[in-house]
């Protein structure tokens, strides 16, 4: 192939892009009226995620359209568990195949507005469902994230775990979507399933350990262990960026 040439995978793949990009711009102005970057930004992430994951050996050819977002206005307990819970809706709840081994990608990155504790985040995320407050687990956040799941679905990093479980007030962090895949398992390695993870780094092998909470009885949505984070942290293993 001559130099500047584009080769036929290449142009086939950005064929895709152009037309998902374009079928993603028109959903989002039918639903909302009007084309917000933000909305087409995450709405085509979800999108090329399920077609690489959902279209066999075309899925190589399917670039993603994913890329991290850098909230600019500090965040508060609100905006977190939005970009949790958007985290968990584009990369379609872990229900999707992204490659042959563990893979990670950095979904956001934000300033805490205020300090916030792991465990009032985990009752917002259990009271609520976006804006809404609900009565019933089934109805929350919380369970938007643990249905379904190999376990718990939230972890934190080995850094914040040494703040005493919190977010620091004027502090960077990062959410992280981790996809384990089954083929670990021919490793000897326990697929602990996908993972939405608050990190301190946008690159997990620096995080050493995730930790992932252990919950108490959450009857009425509203108790949770005191202890938030417990058990054997699970090592982040041959992670890749996610492309």
């Amino acid at each position: 192939m001559k130099r500047g040439e584009i080769s036929t995978e290449k142009l086939i793949g950005l064929v895709l892009l152009l037309a998902f990009l374009m079928i993603a711009a028109g959903i989002i102005y039918i639903v909302y009226g009007e084309v917000d970057a933000t909305k087409m930004g995450q709405f085509s992430c979800w999108m090329s995620n399920g077609l690489k994951s959902g279209s066999g050996p075309l899925g190589k050819l399917i670039p993603s359209t994913c890329s991290m977002t850098i909230v600019e206005e500090k965040a508060g307990l609100e905006d977190i568990t939005k970009m949790l819970t958007n985290t968990w809706w584009m990369y379609h709840q872990g229900d999707i195949d992204l490659g042959s081994t563990a893979s990670e990608v950095a979904v956001f990155q934000f300033i805490v507005k205020d300090e916030i504790s792991f465990e009032n985040l985990v009752q917002r995320l259990v009271k609520f469902k976006g804006e809404t407050q609900v009565t019933d687990l089934k109805d929350s956040d919380f369970n938007y994230l643990q249905e379904g799941s190999e376990g718990p679905t939230l972890c934190v990093g080995l850094p914040i775990i040494k703040e005493d479980y919190k977010l620091k007030k004027d502090q960077i962090y990062f959410i992280m979507f981790f996809e384990s895949n089954r083929i670990l398992e021919f490793l000897n390695v326990k697929d602990v399933g996908d993972k939405v993870i608050i990190s301190s780094t946008p690159n997990l092998d620096q995080e050493e350990n995730y930790y992932c909470p252990s919950y108490a009885n959450l009857k009425e949505g509203i108790s949770i262990y005191k202890t938030v984070l417990s058990g054997t942290p699970i090592k982040v293993i041959g992670a890749k960026k996610i492309e």
